[in-house]
Parts: C-alpha cells; structure tokens; sequence
C-alpha cells in the first residue's frame, strides 16, 4: 500500500480529508472503502468536508446494511436476467496519457419496455448496485496505480432507440429513480458521458431528462453529432476504442465492434415477469405530503417476507430502536437507519424479497408522499416472518401519521 504523500492531492485537498475522518470517527475512516480518493469524491459532490462527511457517513451504513463489500459473492437476491437484457461493459482504460475507466451501454438496444413491465424493484436495485461496484473497484484500482484520481468515460449508444409515449414515461419515473439512487450513492463516478449514435428526437429525451438530472452531471453529457466517431476520440484515444467506435481497436475474434468485451442486448424481448407466491395484501395509506408509520417489534436473526405492490412513486426506509426506547415514542432522528430508504418506482409488478432483521426490538416501517400536494399514495404489501415449520404474518403495533 503506497503512502498517501505520493498521490497527487493539493495541500486544500489533504486538510479536506483529513477534515472528514475525523468527523465521521476513526472506525468508519479505517473501512476499505475510505481511500483519499473516495472520500475526496463526497467533498467535491457537496462542496464541503462537513456536508461531505454527513453523506459519507450515511453511505458507509448503507454499505454494511446491503453488505456492498461482498455484493460481488452474493448469491440471492439479485436479477441476473437483467446482466443480459440491460448489460453495462467495462472496457478499460480510455487514455495512456489519462486514467479514466471506459464503460459502455447499448442503451437503445433495451427492451425497456418488456423491462420495466417485468423486474422487480429490489432485485433489479441489487444488480444494478453490484455493477457500480465493479466499477468503483475498477476506478479504485486506477487510482492506485496512478496516484490521481480516476472516473468513468460512460458511453451510451443510443443505436435503435424508438420514440413511443410509454418511454417518456419510464424516462421520467423508473429511469429517474434508478439512476438518482445509484448517483446519489457514488456521487463524481462518471467523468464524462459521451451519447453517440443520437436519434433525430434526441431533443424531445432531453427536454424530459432535464428537470432531473443535476447541473452537474449537465456539464459532463456530450451529446455527439452526426460525426461521432471523430468526437469521441477527444475523450477516448483510438486504440482503446473499438473500430466500429472510431479506434483501432479489435477483440480476440477480430470483431471490430468488439463484441466479446462489449456486451450487447439480444433481440428478443425481454422475459416475462417470474412468478412469485400468492398472498393477500393489505393496504397502507400515505397521505399526500406526509408519511405513515408502521411499527413492529422483531427478534434479532428474523427472517422477513416481503410483498409491495404500488403504481405511485413512494419513499420507503426502515428505522430502529432497541427496547428501551419507548414504543409509542416517535423521536426519528434518534432512530437508526437498518434498511436503506430510497425512492421505489411505480411498477406493474409485485416485488418481493426477504430480509434479515439484524437486530431485537422495534422497526418502524416509514412510507412517504413528500412530493405530492394532493393525491394519496396506496401501497399494497405483506410482510411475513419465515419459521422452519411456516410463514406467519408480521402484524403491526402501531400504524400513525407523521
């Protein structure tokens, strides 16, 4: 492990971070995510080390709540259909004389309707959070070797997208929701994003896409002209560049697309939706503007099932307490975080996955309607706990507004 005098930081840069390490303690500082460079990546996404630090240290307990350092060997849980219909390609890197990681999409070659008809939200998170993984390990290990800090060269081929009415509408839900969770958790990822083979409604995407996407991750689109092939090497230099790309470079197999490192969607639609038990839900209410609150008390190691089934937008999270704590007592910033809460889209489909409760004593199941000014918000669910012998149904002790 070098020492970090030999990486490339300003003496501003050095205090900033030693500036977060502090403030978010020694054990969290001593985690393997922290590198100089990660930590650096939470300063520059909130302009400060204090604001940072607070983000950071939020990230770090999602980390250990969905055990991010071992997604890689994790079995269940994740969609593996999606690494086939909604393949992300990690290339290489994109310059001797730089040190960025070239990632690559097919993104107009997604089914993405027969997608968003058929995964299921948590699953489909899972994959799609395992893949910013293996990117960020690439772009650590680039940071090692450089001494500077590194990022993603993201080129989206937008190559047989199709303009119908329902892709506006997964533009500015599931899409929406997708990428501001996984950006929110690795902010300053991608360097750039370089769009090719851009279609003649390219304007009507942007126009969509941008109320949501920040003024930062503005700067960094490219969207490319009819000459594409000459721009992208601005960014990408021609022998770590497919032939088809502009480059000069070939895979094994001498495909010039390079076919066989860059992975490409099948054409044929996407799988339908798998089945999953049938259950009778229930009902939660959220009023517009508001959240509703579920409590439950659990014992350490439980198994839980759960069903959700919605077609609004809703925030979901769960919070903890230990038994001390008094249970109709609603104190939320002195809750801790156990199931990391996030946007959930609105989706045909019921997902459904299982979770282990980590600890004993109260969980507060939080379902929010921030955003809405008048509607309501109905979620359908279930929640079971998993014996040897059966499922039995988690009944709440509480149900309020707050």
């Amino acid at each position: 492990m070098p020492s970090e005098d030999e990486y490339d930081l300003t003496s501003e840069q050095r205090a900033n971070i030693e500036t977060v390490r502090r403030l978010i303690g020694p054990e969290a500082a001593s985690q393997k995510y922290c590198t100089p460079f990660n930590i650096l990546r939470w300063i520059n996404a909130y302009g400060n080390a204090e604001e940072g630090a607070k983000k950071l240290k939020r990230h770090l307990n999602i980390r250990k709540i969905k055990r991010l350092d071992s997604l890689e060997e994790q079995a269940e849980g994740i969609d593996e259909v999606i690494s086939i219909y909604s393949p992300i390609s990690i290339l290489g890197r994109n310059k001797i004389s730089d040190n960025k990681v070239v990632l690559f999409e097919m993104a107009g070659r997604i089914d993405i309707h027969g997608m968003v008809n058929s995964i299921q939200t948590t699953p489909f998170m899972n994959n799609r959070f395992r893949i910013m993984e293996r990117v960020l390990r690439q772009i650590n290990e680039m940071e090692e070797q450089t001494k500077r800090i590194s990022g993603g060269v993201f080129v989206v081929d937008l190559d047989g997208l199709q303009l119908q009415t329902s892709l506006i509408n997964i533009l500015s839900g599931p899409y929406r929701i997708m990428w501001g969770t996984l950006l929110e958790q690795y902010p300053h990822i991608f360097s750039t994003i370089v769009v090719v083979n851009v279609p003649k409604f390219m304007n009507v995407l942007w126009t969509v896409c941008i109320p949501f996407i920040t003024e930062e991750y503005r700067s960094k689109i490219i969207i490319t002209s009819e000459k594409w092939r000459r721009e992208i090497l601005e960014y990408i230099d021609a022998e770590c560049l497919p032939v088809y790309y502009g480059g000069t470079m070939v895979d094994k197999h001498g495909d010039q697309r390079c076919r066989s490192l860059i992975a490409v969607p099948p054409s044929t639609p996407f799988p339908s939706f798998k089945l999953i038990p049938k259950v009778e839900l229930d009902v939660v209410s959220i009023p517009a503007g508001g959240k509703t609150v579920q409590m439950y008390r659990f014992e350490m190691g439980s198994r839980l099932e759960i069903f959700m089934q919605h077609d609004q937008e809703f925030t979901l999270i769960v919070l903890y307490s230990n038994d001390d704590c008094q249970e109709n007592s609603w104190k939320e910033d002195e809750l801790e975080e156990v199931y990391a809460g996030c946007e959930r889209p609105a989706l045909t489909t019921t997902d459904h996955w299982e979770w282990t409760v980590p600890y004993s004593g109260f969980y507060y199941f939080r379902y929010g309607n921030e955003k809405a000014w008048f509607k309501s918000v109905s979620v359908k669910y279930r929640i079971n706990i998993i014996t040897d012998e059966r499922k039995l149904k988690a009944e709440s002790i509480e149900e309020f507004f707050v």
